[in-house]
C-alpha cells in the first residue's frame, strides 16, 4: 500500500547550504556540491530511532557487501567520509573539489541521496531530462537503499519516501529515438517533488512508488508518461527500465 503525502515549499533537494563543505578532511580533501540542478531521493524511517555514532555510520556505509552507494545508475566508484551530518558516500571530482553524486546517512538513520550530474548541462550534457538514466537511477537505488535500511540499519517499513529534482523549469523531457517528438514539455515549475509512505518493501510495492515518481516528472511538463515506457513496470516486478 502506498499513501501519498503533502509537501512543504522550498528547495527540496538540499539539506546543506550554498558552498558548504560536505567533506572537510583538510586542505586536500574538501568537497562541495556545485550550484546546479539536483535530483534527489530521501528514505525516512517512521517514528523515533536510536541515534548512530558517527564512526558507526561510517562503518555501515562502507562495509561490504551491502554498501551505501552514491545516487547514480552507473558505478562510478565511491569514497566514504564522515561529516557534520553523519557519514557520506560520494563520487567526486577531487581535482575540482566537487561532488558528482552522493548518499548521506544521517545519525537519525535517514538516507538522503542526490545526483549533481544527470541534470547538469555543464557536465557535457544537453539541457534536459534524460528520462532513461533518471528512471534507471531511481529504480536501481531505491531498492538498494531500502535493503540497506533493513539489513544494516535494522529498520522496517513503513518508510516515508520523498523524491524529485530542483531547478528544472524550462527543461525539455527527452524521449527515446522511436518517438517522432523527441522533446516533450518543457517543465513548467522549478521543483519536482513526490512523497509517499511505503508500507512494504516488496518489489511490487517499490515499483508502485517508482511509477508515481516517474509520473511526477512527466506531469511537471504537462504530459503523461506513456504506459510501458522503457518496459516499466515489468514482469516480474523489480525489472529495471530498459532502453
Amino acid at each position: 500500500m502506498l499513501v501519498e503525502t503533502a509537501l512543504p515549499a522550498g528547495d527540496p533537494s538540499r539539506y546543506f547550504g550554498k558552498g558548504e563543505k560536505l567533506v572537510d578532511r583538510g586542505p586536500n580533501r574538501q568537497l562541495t556540491v556545485p550550484a546546479v540542478p539536483l535530483m534527489y531521493l530521501r528514505i525516512m524511517p517512521a517514528g523515533e530511532t536510536a541515534p548512530l555514532k558517527r564512526a558507526d555510520a561510517l562503518d555501515l556505509i562502507r562495509g561490504g557487501p551491502l554498501r551505501l552507494d552514491p545516487f547514480y545508475c552507473r558505478d562510478t566508484g565511491s569514497g566514504f567520509e564522515p561529516n557534520e551530518y553523519g557519514a557520506i558516500s560520494v563520487s567526486a571530482n577531487y581535482t575540482d573539489g566537487q561532488i558528482l553524486s552522493a548518499a548521506q546517512l544521517f545519525l537519525d538513520r535517514q538516507i538522503w541521496a542526490f545526483n549533481a550530474t544527470l541534470l547538469n548541462p555543464d557536465a557535457g550534457r544537453q539541457k534536459g531530462i534524460p528520462t532513461l538514466s533518471v528512471e534507471q537511477t531511481f529504480a536501481i537505488c531505491l531498492p538498494k537503499y531500502l535493503m540497506f535500511a533493513r539489513d544494516k540499519l535494522g529498520l522496517e517499513p513503513p518508510f516515508t519516501i520523498e523524491a524529485g529534482a530542483a531547478g528544472l523549469k524550462g527543461y525539455p523531457i527527452f524521449m527515446p529515438n522511436n518517438y517522432i517528438e523527441r522533446e516533450w514539455g518543457p517543465i513548467q515549475q522549478n521543483n519536482i517533488r513526490w512523497s509517499g509512505v511505503l508500507a512494504a518493501s516488496d518489489a511490487a510495492s517499490i515499483d508502485t512508488a517508482l511509477l508515481a515518481i516517474f509520473d511526477e516528472f512527466f506531469d511537471a511538463g504537462g504530459v503523461r508518461r506513456p504506459a510501458g515506457l522503457y518496459k516499466f513496470p515489468g514482469t516480474p516486478a523489480g525489472v529495471i527500465p530498459q532502453g
